[in-house]
Parts: C-alpha cells; structure tokens; sequence
C-alpha cells in the first residue's frame, strides 16, 4: 500500500486533513489534502498543488498505512514494526497508531465509509 491508496480510504483522507496541521500555527502553514482526477495532493494556503509522493516520508500517512496493514493482529505488526524501523527508517506516530488500534478493537464501525462522517467531531 502506499500513500495514494491509503488516502483512497474515506477515514484515513478525513483523519489525515484533520491531523494535519498544528492548531496553534498560523493559517498561512496549514495544508490540507485534495483530490483531483484520483490523485491525491498536499494544497498550501495559496492553493498550490504538490502531488503526494512517497518520499515525502509523512508520518501521518506512514501510521495509517501501517495500522491497515496490521489493524488485525497488532502485535505481530509491532514486532515487525521494530524490525522494520531498524533497516529503513520508519516514521511512525506512535500515539496515533495505539488510538487506532484501541478504536478497532473496541468499536469497527468507526472505520466504516458510511458511518465515519455522522463520527467526526463537530
């Protein structure tokens, strides 16, 4: 999976624009994610474009590949998870990956396409 394909999950593009920026900083930082003819893109305050490429090493969008790769057997993944960071650097939000997980495992609906808008906050 990559970045791409994981933002073509409705919860996870929601989430990430959600997310993605400091509340505290200025509006002229912020960012939010855009869809445009199925490609994904990072648009600026300006409304430039930047297309979402896998190098750009976003932690945000690393956690929540990782969490759908491993959302059903978490520890199995946070063993390779170790792994894996050694070898290749793997930038991972920890915090974020663990309220996944506890979200799953206590209530799925939440990662539901159509549910996920009535469960964002308000």
């Amino acid at each position: 999976m990559n970045y791409q394909q994981v933002l073509s999950i409705p919860y996870v593009f929601h989430l990430v624009n959600l997310l993605l920026n400091n509340p505290g900083s200025h509006e002229t930082n912020h960012y939010k994610i855009v869809k445009m003819e199925d490609i994904f893109y990072f648009q600026d305050y300006n409304k430039n474009l930047n297309l979402i490429q896998e190098s750009a090493q976003n932690e945000l969008l690393n956690t929540f590949i990782y969490f759908e790769k491993n959302k059903k057997r978490p520890i199995t993944g946070f063993i390779n998870l170790r792994t894996q960071q050694i070898h290749r650097r793997i930038k991972i939000d920890y915090e974020l990956l663990k309220n996944l997980q506890m979200q799953y495992a206590t209530d799925k609906s939440y990662f539901n396409d159509e549910n996920f808008n009535l469960l964002l906050p308000e």
